[in-house]
């Protein structure tokens, strides 16, 4: 009778045990979707798509510009729950939020990553294509625009080599040598957090938040004075904001 109660007993604890386990694993993980997308680095008065393309020539090899927009080629998105900070490696869980193809205006891209886990995250990683078009306007008449191809290292014309950058609320980032390196701490974005069955939207533009088309610019020096960019025969120079300016920000909604 004994041993007949004991293994009864055994049996009830074994089916509580694992009744609970199998009720515990069939619980539904809590997800969110974030979105990602880009957004005009100026107000509607401002926009790039108010400005008529064409080309002036200006009598001068040396001409004024302003930066309008920025065509880009940004191939993923990545986000993680660890926080990047100068100096430590990257040896952080990254979920994708989206890829794309293209080089187009940081206002074209948008990206939705359905069912990501619930929780805080707190960074996140974008890699480049080195490859650009600053698309610029004459100080003189901001109607005229100018499409100067380049790379995002101003180093050449522009290549197929990816350039990963890194955000947190601590600023820019790149890896050197294995570890985080600190590029910019006002191109920062604050964490954000993923609720269940919520959608959070994070705006990425070109500049600042309230910045204007007039308050950086430079000088383009137009060798052949024809009026259009010749990547490795012009050159631009004498980069100059009149308000302190990071080249990426964030605004989470």
């Amino acid at each position: 009778m004994k041993t007949h109660s004991l293994m009864g007993l055994i049996a009830v604890m074994a089916f509580i045990f694992f009744g609970c386990q199998k009720e515990s694993s069939d619980t539904p993980i809590a997800t969110g979707t974030l979105v990602l997308k880009g957004s005009a680095a100026f107000d509607q008065k401002q926009s790039i798509a108010t400005i008529q393309s064409g080309n002036a020539k200006s009598g001068s090899s040396l001409i004024s510009m302003h930066t309008a927009n920025l065509k880009v080629q940004l191939v993923e998105v990545w986000v993680s729950q660890s926080e990047v900070k100068e100096g430590i490696s990257d040896n952080f869980a990254w979920v994708k939020v989206g890829e794309s193809d293209a080089l187009k205006l940081v206002e074209e891209y948008y990206f939705s990553a359905q069912n990501l886990t619930a929780g805080d995250y707190k960074s996140i990683k974008m890699g480049f294509k080195n490859r650009i078009v600053r698309v610029a306007v004459y100080h003189s008449d901001l109607n005229q625009v100018v499409e100067m191809a380049g790379s995002l290292d101003e180093s050449s014309c522009g290549d197929d080599s990816i350039i990963t950058q890194y955000f947190s609320a601590n600023g820019s980032f790149m890896l050197s040598g294995g570890s985080f390196s600190l590029m910019s701490p006002g191109e920062n974005i604050s964490g954000f957090s993923i609720r269940s069955n919520e959608i959070i939207t994070i705006s990425w533009k070109l500049g600042g938040p309230d910045v204007q088309i007039t308050d950086c610019s430079f000088v383009w020096n137009d060798v052949n004075e024809n009026g259009v960019y010749d990547c490795g025969i012009d050159a631009t120079g004498s980069f100059d904001c009149i308000v302190d300016t990071p080249m990426w920000s964030f605004s989470v909604q």
